[in-house]
């Protein structure tokens, strides 16, 4: 690639816990998004990269710190594979007890987990 333009927004999946489904929402890059972009152009030749905004959001994006992409995401199947497990491994980034404990009510209610929380035949019937 030659051309690069560059928003600096991206559409990123959500996990929506009042709505219990993940949805699409446009949010600012990242900064290693924003490098990652600038390095598509001139792969193999030398390129440009427009980026569609001013130096102050480069430099807001820059000192912008994100939250782990486990706080957003829909943990029905984490939890459920860490309760089939034995010997559960420690994850990069925690869960939070609170997406933890929401996670396990989610699934006690659909019938996957008993009143005890631990994982009932049906929950070791699907495959994720």
């Amino acid at each position: 690639m030659r051309y690069v333009i560059d928003t600096g927004l991206e559409r990123v999946k959500r996990w929506n816990k009042e709505k219990m489904l993940e949805e699409m929402v446009t949010t600012q890059i990242s900064s290693s998004s924003m490098a990652q972009r600038a390095g598509r152009a001139g792969r193999v030749s030398s390129g440009i990269c427009v980026r569609l905004y001013s130096k102050d959001v480069e430099e807001t994006i820059s000192k912008a710190i994100r939250s782990p992409r486990i706080e957003n995401s829909n943990l029905l199947s984490v939890v459920l594979k860490m309760k089939n497990m034995t010997d559960v491994p420690e994850l990069p980034s925690p869960i939070s007890k609170e997406n933890f404990k929401g996670a396990e009510d989610e699934l006690h209610k659909i019938g996957l987990l008993d009143d005890s929380m631990k994982i009932t035949k049906e929950g070791n019937l699907l495959p994720w």
